[in-house]
């Protein structure tokens, strides 16, 4: 017996959905002050320049203070002289790279990077942060950690990574 041919079902297509516009209003830049965390704020310059974006520097001061020679250090001092240098050199690094169209805030603060980075982020409402890597491999991986890769897996927004041998962007 012959089978009789069945109907084909005819699919029907909705439009896709319209792309919600990406804005990005506030970008953060951790930087340890290395060429590389210079060449993440380059990238930041040029997408705040394109979003007209905010970008605030950030700079988390790591307490990894031993013993003293004779005896237990003062480290509150230590602290308040490295946070107040680390205030200095992020003004400085501002002012260089300062552009008409380009707002630059300077936080300085004691704590881990990550923690500080990831913490920033959530509270200032943060909508992108960009920034560097060092490209450590093997045993300096393993024992050092990566800090970028840490932000990017616990921040609350968009992180993106300009690795060591990345091109330059074109300033804008």
């Amino acid at each position: 017996m012959k089978k009789a041919p069945q109907k084909k079902k005819r699919v029907t297509r909705s439009a896709p959905a319209k792309a919600k516009a990406i804005t990005v209003k506030q970008i953060l830049v951790p930087t340890d002050f290395s060429k590389n965390s210079l060449k993440a704020l380059d990238y930041a310059l040029s997408f705040a320049k394109v979003f007209s974006a905010k970008i605030t520097l950030l700079h988390a001061v790591e307490s990894h203070f031993g013993g003293a020679l004779y005896g237990p250090a003062d480290f509150p001092p230590l602290e308040m002289d490295f946070l107040e240098s680390s205030r200095k050199q992020l003004t400085e690094l501002a002012n260089q790279r300062k552009s008409p169209k380009v707002r630059i805030q300077t936080v300085a603060q004691c704590g881990h990077a990550v923690q500080e980075t990831v913490e920033y982020a959530k509270e200032n409402k943060i909508d992108l942060i960009i920034l560097a890597t060092q490209g450590h491999t093997g045993f300096a991986h393993i024992f050092l950690g990566s800090t970028a890769e840490n932000i990017v897996r616990h921040a609350p927004c968009p992180v993106l990574v300009v690795r060591e041998h990345e091109r330059d962007i074109v300033k804008i």
